[in-house]
């Protein structure tokens, strides 16, 4: 039982050793990457290519994802807005299913600082005036996108303050009334989006 035990804690120092490694690792090369301040699509994209660098953290995230899609969830409001609103929940991002797209979201949450982008299927598109505010009420959200948000990017543009780059097309440029940003500190005016036509969405 003795030696068992010394076999094991060989082990874990051995583990031990190799994270702190790449903690350290990681380390330099964060201190090493482009500035942040002169181009965030570009630093986000580098700095997610370096965190699948190390040893540790690429698992550490996936099972962080994974908790976060796995949660429950339940609709409060009418039964027929419910039932519209679970389908779009169920078949979100063009049918993959909802822990697909809210996996997808909380991984760009968790490592890129512009967050997760969601598009948002409206039913027919938002009325705006000149400045971009709404003049008639939103349309109820028919489905919903992941978005990589390497490839989106503030503009000064009151009407389209988002573009998606890399498309086969070229860019796309979005209102903040087709997107829903998910990040610590939102940028760009586009908050979380937390609900879907009249239906709120309630984490259990």
């Amino acid at each position: 039982m003795g030696e068992l035990m010394g076999s094991k804690q060989s082990r874990l120092q051995a583990d031990a050793k190799t994270a702190w490694g790449g903690f350290i690792n990681l380390g330099h090369r964060l201190a090493q990457g482009p500035n942040e301040a002169g181009d965030g699509q570009g630093f986000d994209k580098w700095l997610n290519e370096m965190l699948f660098c190390d040893p540790v953290l690429p698992g550490m995230i996936a099972k962080l994802t994974s908790a976060l899609a796995g949660q429950g969830w339940k609709l409060v409001g009418g039964r027929n807005t419910a039932r519209l609103t679970s389908h779009v929940l169920e078949n979100a991002d063009g049918g993959r299913g909802w822990f697909h797209f809210s996996e997808a979201v909380a991984r760009s949450y968790l490592c890129r600082d512009m967050g997760g982008f969601v598009e948002l299927a409206r039913l027919y598109p938002p009325q705006v005036d000149a400045d971009g505010d709404l003049i008639t009420p939103l349309a109820p959200v028919t489905a919903l996108y992941n978005m990589d948000s390497t490839k989106a990017r503030w503009v000064r543009d009151k009407l389209n303050p988002l573009r998606y780059e890399g498309l086969p097309s070229g860019s796309m440029a979005f209102s903040t009334w087709w997107i829903g940003q998910a990040t610590p500190t939102p940028i760009g005016g586009a908050g979380i989006v937390r609900c879907t036509g009249a239906t709120s969405i309630q984490s259990c």
